[in-house]
């Protein structure tokens, strides 16, 4: 059960805007829940109630560091309070330094060298650890380090964690194991990527100066098909249509994903193209990778939050004091990009010759600038955002932070504003565009709007977003069946109590769609899901009509 959201007082909003503040909220959240469980106030706080806090934080187990961070922020909110006269009584906030377990004297030697800083929180990790298991150094085991690197913590660590963290630790160890303080040398399997090939690496530079650097380095994945050919001995000048199907083959057997086995497979091809102009390679390359080798992908849903908790979720933004509060709304007002939204200009508001105002949305995910229309109520928003704006900053959103710590802090703000509600599935900002582009397309915009609005460059894309109600899809056919009622004769049996033909009534429905689509491939694609549709109703009907006539 999700805990109850516990608003923070104006005091406490008024903390977090200051410098020392910024990072504090996850910590005062969790203080304020605890006081509101007691029916405590700031002004009823003592020294007791601080003493029994941080006793029930021990006994979570926690992270020494975690522990002793969430310790120093507490006491400087703290002794920001009283200096505020809050707070009744005093408190001193210690240093983070204060907190932690002292390094042995070979620990702090190791750490003064310049070029061994970096190595500081793994090093303080593990004598923090050996200082809770009562492990001296010169006791320290390779089986000691394995549990080490395995649970550091009350909580079992991922393998690749423990990859990383023994890799950041060998340095340290092998410094130790020199000055003969610890009786093993370490060793650890490093994973080494198979290389390469000259072709495969001046193929990938050749899309360096048209493609994206995230691109061309995804790219590198075909050593996957180089490794395999390596394995058999077969250079790829020799490849046939055998061996590409065993390769196929072979990644399906590994369990990669759908989407994952079609990215190596395009992939490959483009490669094989690219040989194949260059005479590398004999075979026909689109023989020896085929549209049809690509699997199929999984089609899903779209993930709009439920009509009722995104209303909830658009009255709390509103409601909401804070900056990161503001841009989610902005962001469910104008389904950008959460990566967009982070990197808005002050100047990103745009108005034309009728007055109408648009948001300038940035370069994002497909390298392409948009205008996005907004209401007033938007517009307000926009301009009070740049109010808090700084002159000459170079983003809308907290300018003077990197953007990945900006987004990471837009993602805390959505999930803390979500807490409580009925949201099935992860809540991620993303949704929040799917919740946009399905509030337009059922209020009656065009999917051709809708598309240029969110940035897509088709279709397909723009129909993974949004979701179509049923009572949307039951308005457009009777829509669409009156406009060709009115359009085309439907013939109807002599007499004058007769009824219509229902079954001959929905097949001109049917022509009359497939004549409006035209040569129009996106409304074709529209008309054939409403056609498909009415073929069904067709289908239940003679079903129900037949029931009827059974005895």
């Amino acid at each position: 059960m999700a805990s109850k959201k516990v608003p923070l007082p104006r005091v406490a909003h008024e903390f977090l805007r200051t410098k020392g503040g910024r990072t504090c909220r996850s910590t005062l959240t969790l203080v304020h829940r605890w006081m509101s469980v007691r029916d405590l106030t700031l002004s009823d706080l003592t020294p007791t109630h601080l003493a029994q806090f941080w006793h029930e934080q021990e006994q979570k187990g926690l992270a020494p560091s975690t522990w002793q961070t969430r310790r120093c922020l507490v006491h400087k909110y703290f002794y920001w309070l009283h200096q505020k006269g809050v707070l009744r009584f005093a408190v001193d906030p210690p240093r983070l330094r204060h907190l932690r377990t002292p390094l042995p004297a070979p620990a702090r030697r190791f750490l003064a060298q310049p070029d061994h800083r970096r190595y500081n929180s793994t090093v303080r990790n593990l004598h923090d650890w050996l200082h809770r298991m009562n492990i001296a150094l010169s006791e320290l085991t390779p089986a000691h380090l394995k549990a080490f690197v395995k649970k550091p913590i009350a909580t079992t660590i991922a393998k690749s964690t423990r990859d990383d963290r023994l890799a950041q630790l060998e340095p340290y160890l092998l410094w130790l194991h020199d000055q003969g303080l610890v009786p093993f040398r370490v060793h650890r399997d490093v994973y080494k990527p198979y290389p390469l090939p000259d072709s495969a690496r001046d193929f990938v530079n050749s899309l360096r100066p048209v493609r994206k650097a995230a691109t061309c380095d995804a790219y590198r994945g075909l050593r996957n098909l180089h490794a395999w050919l390596d394995v058999l001995s077969r250079p790829i000048e020799d490849l046939d249509r055998d061996d590409t199907e065993r390769w196929i083959k072979s990644l399906a057997d590994r369990g990669l994903a759908p989407s994952t086995r079609t990215s190596y497979i395009l992939r490959a091809r483009n490669y094989l193209g690219w040989l194949a102009e260059r005479g590398d390679i004999a075979a026909d390359p689109d023989d020896l990778l085929r549209a049809t080798d690509l699997p199929k992908i999984p089609s899903y849903l779209p993930r709009p939050f439920p009509l009722e908790a995104d209303h909830e979720l658009q009255r709390r933004f509103r409601r909401a004091d804070t900056l990161y509060g503001q841009a989610l709304f902005l962001m469910r007002r104008s389904g950008v990009r959460i990566g967009e939204l982070a990197r808005l200009e002050p100047r990103c508001l745009d108005e034309d010759l009728h007055g109408n105002v648009f948001l300038k949305v940035p370069l994002g995910k497909l390298d392409n600038e948009r205008l996005v229309p907004m209401d007033d109520e938007t517009r307000l928003l926009a301009e009070q955002l740049q109010t808090q704006c700084p002159a000459g900053a170079p983003f809308l959103l907290v300018p003077h932070l990197a953007r990945p710590t900006v987004i990471d802090y837009l993602r805390a703000a959505l999930k803390d504003a979500a807490e409580g509600l009925d949201i099935p599935g992860p809540v991620v900002s993303h949704r929040l565009r799917h919740s946009y582009a399905t509030e337009l397309l059922n209020a009656g915009m065009s999917i051709i709007a809708v598309m240029k609005l969110l940035g897509h460059r088709s279709l397909r894309m723009t129909m993974r977003y949004a979701a179509i109600t049923q009572q949307t899809v039951v308005e457009e056919f009777y829509a669409a069946s009156a406009q060709n009622t009115a359009r085309y004769d439907l013939p109807v049996p002599s007499g004058d109590t007769a009824e219509p033909d229902l079954d001959r009534t929905l097949l001109n429905v049917i022509s009359g769609l497939r004549s409006l689509a035209g040569d129009n491939t996106s409304l074709r694609d529209h008309a054939n899901r409403f056609i498909s549709r009415l073929h069904n109703l067709r289908r239940d009907i003679a079903q129900a009509f037949a029931d009827l006539d059974k005895p």
